[in-house]
């Protein structure tokens, strides 16, 4: 059984705006639900896909070798997404007070570098810099509290 969940967040850096998640058992399959998270949990540990929800385009991962994320359109209906998105989920794990965000395909951790520029890193994160601060309305950079996710 697979449950899937999703949370609007507005943001501010370089392209994401909402959360969903992919908490799941069993194996993976080509179309999978993903609904709207409207309540932060208590541990944010998981598997999401990060979705603007007011844009509908998806977070897909390091745009190339560029300091921003590249991006899909995506139909939300009924506050969920259904589609193959497996390649676009990230890994969401506690690190001390904070979180850290990983592209699941790439490897990639996700942070902030400077300006509106995104930093991805396969290393393991030492830095605040990919360090994340989640809530139901918005993603902060640990290390720069005014750099949040945006699309």
């Amino acid at each position: 059984m697979k449950q899937k969940l999703l949370s609007n967040f507005r943001l501010r850096a370089t392209l994401l705006v909402a959360l969903m998640c992919a908490a799941f058992t069993g194996t993976a399959w080509a179309a999978d639900t993903y609904t709207k998270v409207t309540s932060a949990p208590s541990d944010w540990s998981g598997t999401y896909v990060i979705i603007a929800d007011d844009s509908s385009v998806m977070f897909t991962g390091q745009s190339g070798s560029y300091t921003y994320g590249g991006y899909t359109s995506v139909i939300i209906s009924n506050n969920s997404v259904t589609g193959d998105y497996a390649d676009y989920e990230v890994k969401i794990e506690k690190s001390g007070d904070y979180y850290t965000i990983q592209h699941v395909t790439s490897s990639k951790y996700l942070g902030w570098s400077s300006g509106n520029s995104l930093a991805f890193s396969t290393d393991a994160p030492s830095t605040d810099s990919y360090k994340w601060s989640l809530s139901a309305s918005s993603i902060l950079n640990a290390n720069e509290s005014s750099r949040k996710l945006q699309y």
